[in-house]
C-alpha cells in the first residue's frame, strides 16, 4: 500500500499496524466508515479520525447498537469497520452479528481487539476466549486471525474487497514481522513461514511466532525439521494445507481405494504385524510406495468399518510394541465413537 511503511525490525502490535493503514484505506474507499464502541484510543483510529472526521463514529459502550447500526449502513452501500473488545464484539452482541449482519451477508468488518488473554490486565471479563468459535458458527462469516504486522495490512486490504461479513481477531501483543511488506496474501490460503517434513505446527495469530521458535529449537536439539503452517484464515480453512502438513503419505492416498491385500487383512478381523525379514509387502493402495507395518481393523456393531494402519517406506521395517499399541488404542477409540 503506497504511503504506509512498517519497520520490520521493530516490535509492532497488530492494532498499531491497523492504525497506520486505516487513513490510506480511507483515501481508496470513499464509502469506508470506522465505528467504535468507545475504544477509539485502544483501536488506534486517531489518524483516520483526523483525516475523515465525518466518517468516524463512536456509539459509546453499546456493542449491540454498534453492530445493528453498522448493518443498516452496510445495507445502504457503506463499508463499516467496527472496533470493540473481542469478548464484547462477539458475546455481548452475538444476536445482532448473527441476525442483522450474517444472515443478510452484509459487508461489515468486525475487529475484535484484545483477543485471548492479551487484555488480561482489564480482568477476566475482557478476555476473549470464545470469540473465534462463536464467529465461526455464524453463516456467511469469514474469520481471520493474523499474527504479523505486515500480514495485518494485507488482511484489511483483502477484507475491504470481500462483499461479506468478516471477523478479524487481534491480540494486543507486539511482535516483529515474519513476512515482508509485499507478502502474497489470500483469504483462505495458509502461509508457510517455515518448511519441514518431520512434523508440523498448524496455528494462528501470535502462536505462529511461538511455533517458529519451537521449530527452531527442535532442529537445534533433535535435528528434526518441523513445518510451520500459518492458518491465518480460520474460516474458510485451507484444507489442502492441512493435508500437506499431515505428510506426503496422507496426500498420496487420500480418496483412493485400499489394496486387495489390506482388504484381506481387514476381513480377518485381527491385528496385522509385519515381522522382521518379511518379504511380502502389503500396500495401502494398489499403486503407492507405503507398506503396512501394523494394521488394526475398526469393528463397529459387528461390522468392519475401517482400519488404523501404521505405514512406512522402508523395505525392512517391522512392527514394534509401541506402534501396535498406538494402532490398537486408536482403533478401539474409533470403534466406540462410530458406534454412538
Amino acid at each position: 500500500m503506497s504511503g504506509m511503511t512498517l519497520n520490520m525490525e521493530v516490535m509492532t502490535s497488530l492494532r498499531d499496524a491497523v492504525g497506520k493503514c486505516l487513513a490510506e484505506l480511507g483515501k481508496k474507499y470513499d464509502n469506508m466508515l470506522v465505528m467504535t464502541a468507545d475504544v477509539d484510543t485502544s483501536s488506534r483510529i486517531q489518524a483516520f479520525k483526523e483525516a475523515f472526521p465525518d466518517r468516524c463514529y463512536n456509539v459509546g459502550i453499546a456493542e449491540q447498537c454498534l453492530m445493528s447500526t453498522a448493518a443498516g449502513l452496510a445495507h445502504e452501500g457503506f463499508k463499516p469497520l467496527t472496533f470493540a473488545f473481542a469478548p464484547f464484539a462477539s458475546m455481548r452482541c452475538y444476536e445482532q452479528v448473527r441476525t442483522d449482519i450474517c444472515y443478510t451477508k452484509l459487508p461489515v468488518i468486525i475487529i475484535g481487539n484484545g483477543a485471548g488473554y492479551s487484555n488480561g490486565a482489564s480482568g477476566c471479563t475482557h478476555c476473549g476466549l470464545e470469540d473465534s468459535a462463536l464467529m465461526v458458527a455464524c453463516n456467511n462469516m469469514t474469520v481471520i486471525e493474523p499474527g504479523d504486522p505486515a500480514q495485518m495490512v494485507k488482511v484489511l486490504e483483502a477484507a475491504m474487497e470481500l462483499n461479506a461479513p468478516v471477523y478479524i481477531r487481534l491480540g494486543r501483543e507486539a511482535t516483529t514481522s515474519l513476512y515482508a511488506e509485499d507478502v502474497k496474501y489470500e483469504i483462505g490460503k495458509a502461509l508457510i513461514p517455515r518448511e519441514g517434513n518431520d512434523g508440523a505446527f498448524v496455528c494462528t495469530g501470535i502462536m505462529v511466532h511461538f511455533a517458529m521458535e519451537a521449530a527452531k529449537r527442535i532442529r537445534e536439539e533433535l535435528g528434526r525439521e518441523i513445518r510451520v503452517v500459518d492458518m491465518h484464515t480460520v474460516k474458510p480453512l485451507d484444507r489442502d494445507a492441512v493435508i500437506a502438513a499431515a505428510g506426503g503419505a496422507k496426500k498420496d492416498i487420500l480418496e483412493k481405494s485400499i489394496s486387495p491385500d489390506l482388504e484381506l487383512v481387514m476381513e480377518q478381523r485381527a491385528t496385522y504385524e509385519r515381522g522382521v525379514g518379511e518379504t511380502q509387502d502389503i500396500a495401502i493402495t494398489a499403486n503407492d510406495v507405503y507398506n503396512v507395518i501394523v494394521a488394526v481393523p475398526i469393528i463397529t456393531d459387528g461390522d468392519v468399518t475401517g482400519c488404523v494402519a501404521f505405514v512406512g517406506e522402508e523395505e525392512n521395517a517391522s512392527a514394534d510394541e509401541v506402534a501396535v499399541k498406538l494402532c490398537q488404542t486408536a482403533a478401539q477409540f474409533l470403534s466406540k465413537r462410530l458406534g454412538l
